[in-house]
């Protein structure tokens, strides 16, 4: 079903499914609510601001594995009885960094548990968070290894390459797209450097 009838929306392309639409104005959440605290996740503390967003007829989420409160957000959306249809959720993948590291195996994982995390069994846009292993986080000192399957992403390894990260991890994404636990991907941070570098590798996600 289409978002209510007052709610403007853009029409997704690309890596998308056919005719997707999303609508213009979400309600966006991160460390400000509570998210992001590491050693004491509050993954409840969106659960009130979502249910009163749902109830002033918002039907876009902007969320991310990262900002830890998620499953708040899929409980408001299971309190309000609103078809799952109705509802656009947006979330991130990454943004790098300790906890969620890029790379291909990593990026599957994490796309696999931000869907577990709504309660649902997909989001309508993924994104990729970041576009270096570091995170935007500020380090002080030299910058630690990255733990991570992918020999790309691994930045202890020679092998290590910001460039090729970014492929394999939008490899990844291409195949969370095609497996259903996406409708559609993306990035969130990325420059003009780095969406050529996707384009010329041909790994678009087009049908």
């Amino acid at each position: 079903a289409a978002p209510p009838a007052a709610v403007p929306t853009v029409k997704l392309q690309g890596a998308a499914s056919p005719n997707m639409e999303m609508p213009a104005t979400g309600m966006g959440t991160g460390c400000a609510i509570g998210g992001c605290n590491w050693g004491a996740p509050k993954p409840f503390a969106s659960l009130n601001m979502s249910k009163q967003w749902l109830s002033i007829g918002g039907r876009r989420f902007d969320g991310a594995d990262s900002y830890g409160i998620e499953p708040g957000i899929g409980e408001a959306i299971k309190q309000s009885a609103i078809p799952r249809s109705e509802i656009f959720i947006t979330s991130k993948t990454g943004p790098g960094g300790l906890a969620w590291p890029l790379g291909y195996n990593e990026t599957l994982d994490q796309a696999r548990q931000i869907v577990a995390n709504y309660s649902t069994t997909y989001v309508d846009l993924l994104l990729i968070h970041w576009p270096t292993n570091y995170g935007p986080c500020s380090f002080h000192g030299p910058k630690p290894s990255i733990p991570t399957t992918d020999p790309a992403c691994d930045t202890a390894l020679p092998s290590y390459s910001a460039k090729e990260c970014r492929l394999s991890t939008w490899r990844a994404m291409v195949q969370v797209w095609k497996s259903g636990l996406a409708r559609a991907i993306g990035v969130s941070n990325f420059n003009t450097t780095h969406l050529e570098e996707i384009a010329e590798a041909g790994l678009r996600a087009l049908h």
